[in-house]
């Protein structure tokens, strides 16, 4: 249509009547000519006017050619300056990795199983997140300066010099797969002293004593930190054993504050049960209440190991509360706990670790230094950490001395500690030592784990 329009404009400048023009602007008749007959009024004006939006119609055209022909130039330059970006930080992750594990060996052997497997991500959006993937997820590029990461071979061989390339000696360990949570469901021999978690020889439901048997304090502090295949079986394996209902609400940031109230329902009294359902409608309506009347059902059946995995698992969809219901929901949170005036471990834990992981999306609180060095000024507060574990651990006054003795031991070349009564240890007293413990450098704190460890671990379970 631009290219019509064009030629349409200049042909119509082309046209030149015969004759001449007058004085007065009127055209003379030339003898043995032909003369056209008279135009009329306004005629001239009209050819002016095409030929005029003739003219403009290419000018526009042209200017949008140039803009599509720089904005194509824009998306390029920015794809390439994104690559360029993209395959230094390849470099630099590279180089950190190794840094901070110590194992150039273990990255070149990841990288060799890349080459061998192929990382290429089939999805319709790949190349927005290309410079995210650890490789090359995408087809292999003409030119180089349009790749999100340097050739594999190069990467592995700033780590490995003597790599000649061959992926051919790459193996890959097939790992066995988890059992069907149906199979697992097997009677149990009488004498077992335990379910020996991580692991799921035996699945969640049965009659079991939640307990560790067997495991040293060492193996229990090494532990932290580490997530090995037998741990990821057995959260497999946790999480099939949920309702179909419960995972859903655990998704869902309406149901899981029902399913985090459910969880704190009194289920001996029903008094306090139904003054719990009470503060529930009062601060967040009828419609919060009844789910979580509906959800307490479901949740009353679940093996009591399954219910702080669950609240943990149910802590994503509640940060997408806004900051007026999180503040509600805190409130209410304790006055559930503390609805029958009595806090036991299980409400504690539960707000601990709901309030934990909250409170550092909502408040934005800068993660506080440590402050403490030394053990010296902080004896009482472990004496109340020591003394209130051993009690947790022990059956009987002789097993309780023997478990704060092995904590003691720990901890005698740093502070003096001594055997509080029980009376001076409760959850009270546990919480505020804590959170004075809560300031010491990562150092000590690994030597508390190692003592809080070797006192709930004198018996040999946990």
């Amino acid at each position: 249509v631009v290219v019509v329009a064009t030629l349409q404009g200049r042909r119509t400048q082309s046209r030149t009547p015969h004759g001449s023009v007058g004085r007065r602007g009127r055209r003379q008749k030339q003898p043995g000519r032909w003369s056209p007959a008279p135009r009329a009024p306004g005629s001239c004006c009209r050819r002016s006017r095409s030929s005029c939006d003739g003219d403009g119609g290419g000018g526009i055209a042209l200017i949008g050619l140039i803009l599509m022909a720089t904005s194509g130039l824009g998306i390029l330059m920015g794809k390439v300056i994104k690559s360029a970006v993209s395959r230094q930080r390849e470099y630099l992750a590279d180089s950190s990795a190794v840094q901070f594990t110590r194992n150039p060996e273990g990255l070149a052997g990841a990288l060799k199983k890349i080459g061998a497997g192929g990382s290429r991500l089939n999805a319709s959006k790949a190349s927005e997140a290309s410079h995210m993937f650890f490789g090359n997820a995408l087809k292999k590029s003409w030119f180089s300066f349009t790749s999100t990461h340097p050739p594999l071979l190069e990467r592995i061989q700033l780590l490995e010099p003597s790599f000649d390339g061959d992926f051919s000696a790459v193996k890959f360990e097939e790992r066995p797969q988890p059992t069907p949570v149906a199979e697992q469901r097997q009677p149990v021999a009488t004498g077992q002293a335990g379910l020996p978690i991580p692991g799921i020889d035996q699945a969640l439901g049965q009659a079991l004593p939640p307990v560790i048997a067997g495991i040293s304090a060492a193996a229990a502090v090494d532990s932290v930190g580490t997530l090995t295949q037998e741990q990821i079986d057995f959260a497999t394996a946790l999480l099939a054993s949920l309702p179909l209902a419960i995972r859903e609400a655990a998704h869902e940031p309406h149901d899981a504050c029902a399913l985090i109230f459910a969880l704190l329902l009194d289920r001996r009294d029903e008094v306090v049960r139904e003054k719990q359902l009470g503060q529930v409608e009062d601060m967040f309506g009828g419609e919060m209440s009844a789910a979580t009347l509906r959800l307490s059902d479901l949740v009353s059946e679940l093996d009591p190991r399954a219910k702080l995995p669950l609240a943990d698992l149910a802590v994503g969809s509640l940060r997408r509360m806004a900051r007026e219901q999180f503040d509600s929901f805190i409130h209410l949170l304790e006055s559930l706990a503390a609805a029958d005036e009595h806090i036991d471990l299980f409400e504690y834990s539960l707000s601990k670790l709901v309030i934990r992981h909250l409170e550092t999306h909502f408040t934005k609180q800068r993660a506080k230094t440590a402050q403490v060095y030394s053990l010296k000024r902080l004896g009482h507060e472990c004496s109340v950490l020591i003394s209130s574990l051993a009690y947790a651990a022990g059956s009987d006054e002789d097993s309780v001395r023997a478990a704060y003795q092995a904590g003691a031991d720990q901890l005698s070349v740093e502070t003096q500690i001594g055997q509080l009564p029980a009376s001076e240890c409760g959850l009270e007293e546990l919480d505020q030592a804590l959170a004075s413990l809560a300031g010491v450098s990562p150092k000590l704190k690994r030597q508390l784990v190692q003592s809080a460890a070797a006192t709930v671990s004198e018996d040999g379970c946990l």
